[in-house]
């Protein structure tokens, strides 16, 4: 009677360890099943690309219109857009070159994102700082996102004609403006609110022009030194993406000039010099005028 009890006991053991081990065998084969049939990640590619910031026009009170700025702006050659996914947080980098105005792309899982991009600066930079910001949903293979940025710098240029140099100041920082890789205008971005003094050295007379500019985000401030009739003439255009303003704000020498097609110039000295459309002149009289006929000199550059 003992043994039977003994065995029938040893019997219901095995018994429960059996129906253990079926238990969790079943157990990780509906796990398995499950993980098997787990529903994909879906993803897809987001293609960006930065529109040019628009510069505003804000005209001046004596301003005409002329004609169209095609200014294209320089961007800082590396920049870092910021993506975060909304429900998990995870974030995302993608480094982009603004300069080359085509589109830059990013693969991610399908959902809600919020973006942004800061190109930070100081008060002058040979480059446009911004910021782009916004959000959107992917939830198709392909979805192309236009970014708009926005910026507190204006932008000062002046055309590279009889012109040295030119600088710009405000409180104790001062930078030269840089000029063009085609060599057709020096330019600089500055910061918006700030009083900035802008000098030009010319070549003709070796003179330095000064201008207080009030800069405005979105405004672009262009120059031009223009001879005229003898007169050296700075010309100021207020420039936007579509037309500009043109002002003559300062007049340097008017001793030589053009009258019925001759060169006169009635208010200088012996050995004076002067430009009139171009072309250099110098003033002379009787003993001079003998000298540079026998020094063998163009006498048609003289009056």
């Amino acid at each position: 009677m003992l043994n039977n009890c003994f065995n029938r006991k040893n019997y219901l053991n095995i018994q429960i360890k059996i129906k253990q081990i079926l238990l969790s065998a079943l157990i990780i084969l509906v796990f398995n099943s499950c993980q098997d049939f787990e529903v994909p990640e879906y993803q897809g590619e987001v293609k960006f690309s930065l529109d040019n910031v628009k510069f505003i026009n804000t005209a001046s009170p004596n301003a005409r219109i002329e004609t169209n700025s095609l200014w294209k702006h320089i961007y800082k050659a590396n920049a870092v857009l910021n993506i975060k996914h909304t429900a998990s947080g995870k974030e995302y980098t993608l480094d982009y070159n603004p300069n080359t105005f085509g589109t830059f792309s990013k693969t991610l899982p399908y959902g809600a994102y919020t973006f942004e991009s800061t190109v930070a600066g100081g008060v002058f930079e040979e480059f446009l700082p911004y910021t782009t910001s916004g959000q959107f949903t992917l939830e198709s293979e392909n979805l192309e996102i236009s970014l708009t940025a926005t910026t507190d710098y204006g932008l000062v240029t002046v055309k590279n004609q009889t012109v040295s140099i030119a600088k710009v100041t405000a409180g104790t920082t001062s930078k030269n403006l840089k000029l063009l890789d085609d060599k057709t205008y020096y330019y600089i971005y500055a910061k918006a609110q700030t009083s900035t003094a802008l000098a030009i050295t010319e070549t003709v007379f070796g003179t330095t022009i000064n201008r207080t500019i009030p800069m405005l985000a979105y405004k672009h401030f262009n120059y031009i030194i223009d001879l005229k009739q003898g007169n050296l003439n700075l010309i100021d255009l207020v420039l936007n993406p579509f037309g500009y303003e043109e002002e003559v704000i300062s007049s340097v020498n008017a001793k030589f000039f053009e009258a019925n097609g001759t060169i006169k110039c009635p208010n200088t000295v012996p050995g004076e010099t002067g430009i009139v459309n171009g072309k250099k002149y110098e003033a002379v009289d009787r003993a001079l005028l003998i000298q540079r006929r026998d020094e063998g000199a163009d006498l048609t550059c003289v009056c």
